[in-house]
């Protein structure tokens, strides 16, 4: 009798229906819908055996590709890297799937770096600048955004270039000249940078839509595909890509690497004019390494932080590295985020019949132990190569084929290797002698549709939301950074096409003594059509406050009156160039 029976496992229904049709031929048998290990092997198989191939290719065009199609939406590198064509995508790509701990930590760390570089500029004295609360707010998030950009182009002088901008900006008396120049490339810079915002959020509801609609359909179909539950434990599994291109969103990116390096390089020909020795010609020649800063995911750090330098004023120079404290916070907050996966996946696949460790289960432990120890060997990497280059070189190789075979093993449960009789026994931790197999397994799968697999779709979905409100919370001044709103940002195109109206405040320093300003008379023409004499007129301003002090004003030709009528225009007129200095007192207009 057992030389008739296949040796591959013919798969659930087919077990249950020789089961019934034997147990009504042969009553003796003994045979009830709960099989022991050994009843199963004898009469079900022995081996794994391959699912419905129309049932393979739907659960993997419903669960599987759309996970491709969430990681799409990272922010991808288009810079050269080296010999290796799209070695920025392939990077991003393999390092997804092959080291989410360290992919995680990675978006963490360049976020943590624009909040640090907020921070150092919220310290820069400015005061000298002549701007109001508002306008001394928005330079430092100015100055501070221009930094950002700079890591992207090289570790190597970042500090020194931070350092150096600080100090330009800080300067009493052309500070303000290097601010204008600052300012309008940092603008630049803001609108270039892209986010793909709504295309996440849209990516991830359409995924979990999809997820849920297939639930709900599966839950009113009479027929069961038993490769569902495992399917879904492998996705939830994956819902550390949710936060990965949601920190990947938060930290931007450019539409190619030569946007910014045309913006920079501008900004390092006008620097260099009035800044020559610090050798600011060099800035933008390059084009973004991959290897050195150019890729997000990409960040070797070291774990230690180091004392900060002081400055001749006794400023704290800015240090790119971490602190140690925050480094390990992020590094616990990537671990939590994949611990979470894994957690929700491991519950569900514990849970399906029979509850207990199956070929599922298996697969999840090893995915999650490869997940840790290639994060740690990449972290010995990092200490052990010192070569940035060969660094990237040879974790690009090494993740391709981590990712390979995490991927590997995403398909090949489709061609039947949990399908088996100890992998739906839980043989793995009941033991042989305890292990058994419920036939009457579509009923309950379909019971569990909602109370675990929606509920583990749902915690999953939840957990990752959290993890990315609370990085993001923590880092919320570097996402705003090339924050720009719209009446700003029209307010200063109109200026840089109409440089006459500016407003004073941005660009005059203010002056620390009285100041009177001589203003033409009268055009002939003037005179003529107002029916006034020709004089002249004087303004002064009178420094009333230490802290508010009054500005240089008046520019061009303004006309006077003996007439009551034309000293209320001369008044209107220079009302209107003092309306941002509320201090200035009008009061002290005179007839000379």
């Amino acid at each position: 009798m057992n030389t008739s029976l296949p040796h591959s496992f013919i798969g659930i229904a087919q077990c249950g229906a020789l089961i019934q049709r034997l147990s009504e031929i042969s009553p003796e048998l003994g045979l009830t819908p709960i099989l022991t290990l050994d009843q199963c092997h004898t009469y079900c198989g022995t081996s794994y055996g391959p699912y419905n191939t129309y049932d393979a290719l739907e659960t993997i065009a419903l669960w599987v590709i759309p996970l491709f199609q969430l990681s799409a939406n990272m922010n991808f590198s288009d810079s050269p890297g080296g010999c290796i064509p799209h070695a920025g995508k392939l990077y991003v790509f393999f390092h997804q799937f092959a080291d989410p701990i360290g992919t995680i930590r990675n978006l963490s760390l360049k976020l943590d770096l624009g909040r640090r570089l907020r921070k150092h500029c919220d310290g820069l004295n400015l005061t000298h600048l002549g701007l109001d609360e508002l306008q001394e707010k928005r330079a430092r998030r100015d100055i501070a955004n221009l930094c950002f950009c700079l890591n992207d182009f090289g570790n190597t002088d970042f500090e020194k270039q931070v350092n150096r901008i600080s100090a330009l900006v800080q300067r009493p008396d052309d500070g303000l000249k290097y601010y204008r120049d600052i300012k309008s490339i940092s603008r630049d810079l803001a609108l270039a940078r892209t986010r793909n915002i709504i295309p996440t959020f849209s990516a991830v509801f359409v995924y979990l839509g999809s997820a849920f609609a297939t639930l709900l359909r599966s839950d009113e179909q009479s027929t069961l595909i038993y490769a569902q539950p495992h399917t879904i434990a492998l996705r939830v599994l994956c819902y550390f890509l949710l936060l990965q291109i949601v920190l990947s969103s938060a930290a931007g990116g450019w539409p190619d690497h030569f946007t910014p390096q045309s913006f920079l390089k501008k900004l390092g020909e006008r620097l260099n004019n009035h800044d020559r020795p610090f050798g600011w010609e060099k800035l933008g020649t390059t084009e973004i390494k991959l290897w050195d800063g150019g890729l997000y995911t990409f960040k070797p750090p070291k774990i230690a932080s180091r004392p900060r330098a002081k400055t001749t004023d006794n400023t704290p120079s800015f240090s790119s590295h971490p602190d140690s404290s925050r480094h390990l916070l992020l590094i616990f907050l990537a671990f939590l985020s994949l611990s979470l996966s894994f957690t929700v996946s491991f519950l569900m696949s514990w849970v399906t019949p029979t509850v207990g460790i199956g070929g599922r289960g298996i697969a999840e432990l090893t995915y999650f132990g490869v997940w840790i120890l290639n994060f740690l060997l990449n972290e010995w990497l990092t200490r052990m190569i010192k070569n940035p280059k060969t660094l990237f070189t040879v974790m690009l190789f090494k993740e391709n084929v981590i990712c390979i075979l995490v991927l590997l093993f995403f398909f090949l449960p489709f061609l039947g290797w949990y399908n088996s009789c100890d992998s739906w026994s839980a043989v793995f931790s009941l033991g042989h002698a305890h292990a058994y197999i419920n036939l009457d397994l579509e009923s309950v799968e379909q019971s569990h549709t909602w109370s675990y697999y929606f509920a583990g779709i749902a915690a999953g979905v939840v957990a990752q939301g959290l993890l990315a409100w609370i990085i993001i919370g923590m880092n919320f001044d570097a996402v705003r950074l090339s924050h720009r709103a719209r009446k700003e940002i029209r307010q200063e195109l109109e200026e840089d096409l109409n440089p006459q109206t500016q407003h004073p405040p941005d660009f005059l320093p203010p002056i620390r003594y009285s100041t009177s300003i001589e203003l033409d008379d009268f055009s002939q023409s003037d005179q003529a059509s107002r029916g006034g004499s020709v004089g002249s007129m004087k303004i002064v301003q009178l420094s009333s406050h230490t802290q508010n002090q009054t500005r240089t004003l008046a520019r061009g030709n303004y006309s006077c009156a003996n007439s009551t009528s034309e000293r209320r225009y001369a008044r209107s007129e220079t009302r209107k160039l003092l309306s941002d200095d509320t201090t200035t007192p009008l009061d002290h207009l005179g007839r000379v």
